[in-house]
């Protein structure tokens, strides 16, 4: 389950209604929260298991307001565990785990985690707040792991970026056993779970002699899973590896569906709008990832033979004795949207496959409409 927030701003310049302030407040919108289903194995999408949408508030909270009113007021952190419960334990003798950004480093989540027997890898947020070593002492997270052994490295392969060039990174790994202790001030919500001390396990990933002037790499990990092995380390970095997908998803909503251009005027109108164009997101992307991964797949095993029909009859310049594949396809719904798929053009992006979409979308409803006719 990996799990984001993303900002649905629709601009500062629109009447819309029921909505919320976005950014530094100058915007209006909503935030969407995400937990997007992936296979552990295979790393195929499965679909999104779980939204949820926060409003902030149009008025700042008062500063006099003590620690224990603003606990039990609605907070935007309460999103992650919305979700948590909304998904519920695992089904099926299958495993939930959630890979988690800093904004889930939050007691609050990991009791959540605790109660819907789920399991977790989260980025940490602060490296440096007080966690329970295995002997019961408070200490630094950051102290446990470095009094902790190297586990093992390995060297990662980095593409060049601004002002640097692409290089290979040396990369240690260490681990440390811990427990977060209950907060000192808990919500009512907390409260009622009735929770001890929470164990778990730290991953630090990181480059201990970066090139000179470059930032170095790290990653520092809690996770609920056991790290008695190297191939069970790896395997948890390698989960959190795959949450580009879910920022990826965003770029489909926002980028290719264009959600933030629609011009419904009140919130719920818009709401219902994302849930419809998160459907489709979800199912470009996979889409996409499958042309990447899988791009001699044939593309009769992803979309329906009908939709197959209709691009061959509308891409004049498909050989439809040749069986098509997955990347080809997708490679052509982009083309309807002017994508031109030179060999120097790589990928299509976001906006001319929606585009591409959105026209085979049109086709295929007049085929069915046709077809009904009969």
């Amino acid at each position: 389950m990996i799990c984001d927030t993303t900002d649905i701003n629709f601009g500062s310049r629109r009447q819309i209604e029921q909505v919320g302030p976005t950014g530094n407040g100058s915007g209006q919108g909503f935030l969407l929260h995400n937990a997007m289903m992936v296979d552990a194995d295979t790393k195929s999408i499965l679909g999104i298991a779980g939204q949820t949408i926060c409003y902030r508030p149009k008025k700042k909270h008062s500063k006099k307001e003590s620690r224990a009113q603003r606990l039990d007021r609605p907070r935007e952190s309460q999103i992650w565990s919305i979700v948590i419960d909304e998904i519920g334990p695992a089904k099926n003798d299958s495993q939930y785990i959630y890979v988690c950004d800093r904004g889930a480093d939050n007691y609050e989540v990991f009791c959540h985690l605790v109660q819907q027997k789920n399991d977790w890898v989260n980025r940490v947020k602060e490296k440096n707040r007080f966690v329970l070593n295995e002997q019961g002492e408070t200490v630094k997270l950051q102290q446990i792991l470095n009094d902790s052994p190297v586990r093992g490295t390995y060297e990662l392969n980095l593409r060049a970026r601004p002002n640097q060039p692409a290089r290979t990174a040396k990369i240690e790994v260490r681990t440390g056993s811990l427990s977060m202790p209950l907060t000192r001030q808990s919500s009512a919500g907390v409260k009622a779970l009735n929770l001890a001390p929470i164990a778990m396990n730290a991953v630090w990933i990181r480059e201990p002699d970066s090139p000179e002037g470059v930032r170095p790499l790290e990653w520092m990990l809690y996770t609920s899973l056991a790290v008695d092995t190297f191939d069970q380390i790896w395997e948890i970095v390698e989960m959190y590896e795959t949450r580009w997908l879910i920022e990826e998803y965003h770029k489909a909503l926002k980028s290719g569906c264009q959600v933030k251009s629609r011009q419904l005027k009140t919130g719920p109108r818009l709401e219902a709008m994302v849930g419809l164009m998160s459907v489709a997101a979800v199912r470009l992307l996979e889409m996409k990832q499958l042309a990447l991964s899988e791009p001699e797949r044939p593309a009769r095993t992803v979309v329906p033979s009908l939709w197959l029909n209709i691009l061959q009859a509308v891409r004049k310049n498909l050989h439809c004795e040749e069986e098509l594949t997955i990347r080809d396809f997708y490679r052509e719904v982009a083309k309807l949207g002017g994508f031109l798929g030179r060999k120097s053009d790589g990928n299509p992006g976001w906006l001319t496959v929606w585009r591409g979409w959105e026209k085979l979308q049109t086709l295929i409803r007049g085929a069915e409409l046709a077809i009904q006719l009969k």
